[in-house]
């Protein structure tokens, strides 16, 4: 008898699939493919915490956004499209931030057309010691398909992703392929929890303001951590506080980038490696 099972749910309103081995499960929208979950069961005995963010507002599917009902609760089209689908991890793609005034206009949003597009599932899989599903998106302004499989192996608390992109025109295409984690509370709580990685103290901050008035730090600045510049002329300290509008430098060298999240009091942390 397998643990190993792929199947279609709903998770609060969305269009989902579930995949487990019987030691964690994840799940994943159709709606930008997100993905929304990442846990231990609880049959294991294991703390079940999901550590990805989950919206404290009422989400719909983000390709039924549409301004004219939507801008009151979510905002603009600008951000509202991708906030009324948010959650967890979600990929940006073919750019990472926000598209012009005009490009708004021609109905793209926050981070690109992958987060906030229907995608379709393509196939799935459960054999003996896997359980796989397929994805896949097509991306008509920025003229891409995005593939993605997910597996989930027998004894193993780790989840696979491969990812391709095919450009469907005869013309290069330069584009920004974001990996977006957001983790949140309960697992992540400012009274005793810390994010480390693996980079250079050397950082700058964004090079544009955010969110039109209300940043942090001051824009386009270079810095040492953890002491950063704040919008006031003052420096504040990253180190145990959300980090706002910054990017550090990562080590040439490295084949991996970890980010680890302790949660000091139940002794976890979710880190990640990529792989070429």
């Amino acid at each position: 008898m397998t643990d190993l099972f792929c199947r279609k749910m709903t998770w609060q309103g969305h269009e989902a699939r579930l995949l487990g081995n019987g030691l964690v499960r994840l799940l994943t929208l159709t709606g930008g493919g997100h993905i929304a979950e990442f846990r231990f069961e609880r049959s294991t005995g294991l703390p079940a915490l999901n550590p990805l963010w989950v919206p404290p507002w009422r989400t719909i599917e983000p390709y039924r956004y549409r301004e004219k009902t939507h801008a009151r609760k979510y905002g603009s089209a600008l951000e509202g499209k991708l906030l009324s689908g948010l959650v967890g991890h979600n990929i940006c793609l073919d750019y990472f931030g926000a598209p012009s005034p005009e490009e708004v206009k021609q109905g793209l949003s926050q981070h690109g057309e992958a987060p906030n597009a229907r995608w379709r599932v393509t196939g799935s899989q459960v054999r003996s010691r896997r359980a796989g599903l397929a994805l896949s998106v097509d991306l008509p302004v920025a003229g891409l398909t995005l593939t993605r499989q997910i597996s989930l192996c027998t004894g193993e608390s780790v989840a696979y992703f491969e990812e391709t992109i095919t450009n469907q025109r005869k013309v290069d295409h330069i584009f920004h392929w974001t990996q977006h984690v957001t983790l949140g509370p309960p697992f992540l709580a400012y009274a005793n929890s810390k994010i480390a990685m693996s980079a250079s103290p050397r950082g700058r901050t964004f090079p544009a303001e955010y969110e039109e008035g209300k940043s942090l730090l001051r824009a386009g600045r270079d810095f040492r951590w953890p002491l950063a510049p704040g919008a006031d002329g003052k420096r504040l300290c990253e180190e145990r506080r959300w980090f706002h509008s910054g990017a550090q430098l990562a080590p040439a060298a490295a084949d991996r980038i970890l980010l680890p999240a302790p949660r000091f009091p139940l002794g976890r942390r979710l880190g990640g490696k990529p792989r070429a």
